[in-house]
């Protein structure tokens, strides 16, 4: 399942690469991410490299709770525009925040918000894909990918998640 909120004009002669490489790309040359890890994997369990819809929505579902201002996790897609180091810092500062928030009413916020992203990225924000291998054989790198805008966007749509 790929989805895509359209947020300028697409004709139908337009790459699907050249399309997330203008829209999720950012960061400089030596800090360039993926601010999308389209496609999703329809189904219960993930094949190669996708991860699943359900997987995107329980993140979804954890980025919604109480404990973890929405606005926050706004400034941190915003920070992703000007590269990888930024956005991890506003990251660790959202979830400072809402462990503290978490503390004085007993709440597990950040913990699931920890336990539905790394179960996509291995290990918080990003994820490292693999090379891409060139024809001759070189692996060139390809830029780490967060599912964090992607879930943002479900919430923003409204998407039940019940």
């Amino acid at each position: 399942l790929v989805f895509l909120s359209l947020k300028s004009s697409l004709s139908p002669s337009d790459n699907y690469e050249e399309f997330i490489d203008h829209s999720f790309m950012a960061g400089s040359q030596d800090d360039k991410v993926c601010l999308t890890m389209n496609p999703y994997h329809v189904g219960s369990s993930p094949t190669g490299e996708l991860c699943t819809l359900s997987q995107l929505l329980a993140l979804a579902k954890a980025m919604r709770r109480e404990n973890l201002p929405f606005s926050g996790q706004r400034q941190l897609v915003s920070r992703a525009y000007t590269g990888k180091a930024a956005a991890t810092r506003d990251y660790d500062r959202l979830c400072l925040v809402a462990k503290q928030r978490d503390e004085k009413k007993d709440a597990h916020a950040v913990e699931d918000l920890k336990t539905a992203l790394n179960a996509m990225t291995g290990d918080g924000l990003w994820k490292q894909p693999p090379p891409m291998v060139a024809k001759g054989g070189s692996g060139q790198p390809r830029p780490s990918t967060t599912p964090f805008y992607d879930a943002l966007e479900l919430l923003h749509l409204g998407i039940d998640l019940a």
